[in-house]
């Protein structure tokens, strides 16, 4: 293995050379593009798939919670609404809402 690195090594070196490679600004451009990606697969691919993993399981989590049944929101905005009244009962103590919450309790069971 090391020595198909020497070959292409010393291959590098003649073009070089003879100049048939010249380093202008495309050259350089697109060597160091090259390191680019190839670090960026061999170090970075692991840590790129688990924040893509991660970040499909929240899509996925917040598409189920949006498309749920109509039901479920329904019950929901029920539950929401009798916390609400239970915490205007508790901060005005008004009578009224304590019925609907009652109510509300004898929906559920």
């Amino acid at each position: 293995m090391s020595s198909r690195y020497l070959y292409v090594a010393l291959l590098g070196l003649v073009a070089l050379s003879k100049e048939f490679l010249v380093f202008n600004e495309e050259v350089l451009v697109l060597l160091a593009f090259a390191i680019f990606i190839y670090l960026l697969v061999n170090y970075g691919g692991e840590m790129i798939a688990a924040e893509l993993d991660s970040r499909k399981d929240k899509i996925k989590e917040e598409f189920i919670t949006f498309f749920r049944s109509p039901e479920a929101k329904i019950v929901d905005s029920i539950v929401k609404f009798g916390v609400f009244i239970l915490n205007m009962n508790v901060s005005k103590n008004v009578n009224f809402n304590y019925i609907i919450v009652v109510e509300f309790e004898r929906f559920q069971a």
